[in-house]
């Protein structure tokens, strides 16, 4: 047990909010919206502070749990509680949810959630069909985003004085910003993007 000098007695009131929390937990391990509920209370809360120092030692100590699960429970019950005002069809484990985690928004979650429902083959909502929805989902709303952006880069060339020779070198850099963003970074990494963008930057902005 990770006791430690910078634990902090809790309150009665705490106390009893943190049993009640630890018996929906020993009662639904196998449920992972309860358990992912009453996970975040006690992170939220620090409720763990009299016995831990920090809540994946509290996990690991009193749940056998890793950080990673934790984190996913809680991720994912948050999902689920998004989803709720859609009806009686939600996410029945953790595994189903997962994928919407990767979601901006309750509203992007929700349009998903339903698109996989309504695709499921044989009716068979899997967390492989909702992770598949999701990469869908992502890359068409980059798609989207794509196209807003070269609309304001037209609108640039329009407005702003820009010779051809720069405009054809802009274009090929941000045809392969587009390309590399479609791929997922998977070949050219986000940061290294932003390092040379913030480089160009600094060029434009020498005095």
């Amino acid at each position: 047990m990770s006791k430690a000098n910078m634990t902090t007695e809790l309150t009665l009131t705490e106390k009893t909010e943190l049993e009640q929390l630890e018996s929906i937990i020993s009662k639904n391990l196998g449920t992972f919206y309860q358990v992912g509920f009453a996970l975040a209370k006690i992170r939220d809360s620090r409720l763990y502070r009299e016995t831990h120092t920090t809540f994946e030692d509290y996990c690991r100590d009193r749940w056998d749990m890793g950080r990673t699960y934790a984190h996913r429970l809680i991720e994912s019950a948050s999902v689920k509680n998004n989803l709720l005002p859609m009806g009686n069809i939600t996410p029945i484990n953790e595994r189903q949810a997962r994928p919407l985690t990767k979601l901006e928004t309750p509203e992007q979650q929700q349009e998903a959630w339903q698109k996989a429902v309504e695709t499921a083959p044989d009716g068979k909502v899997t967390a492989a069909h909702v992770a598949k929805v999701v990469s869908e989902f992502k890359k068409e709303n980059t798609k989207q985003e794509v196209r807003k952006k070269q609309a304001k880069k037209e609108k640039v060339y329009k407005e702003e004085l820009v010779d051809e020779e720069f405009r054809r070198a802009f274009d090929a850099f941000y045809r392969e910003v587009q390309r590399a963003r479609l791929e997922n970074w998977k070949h050219t990494s986000k940061e290294a993007s932003l390092k040379l963008v913030s480089l160009i930057d600094d060029l434009i902005n020498v005095k």
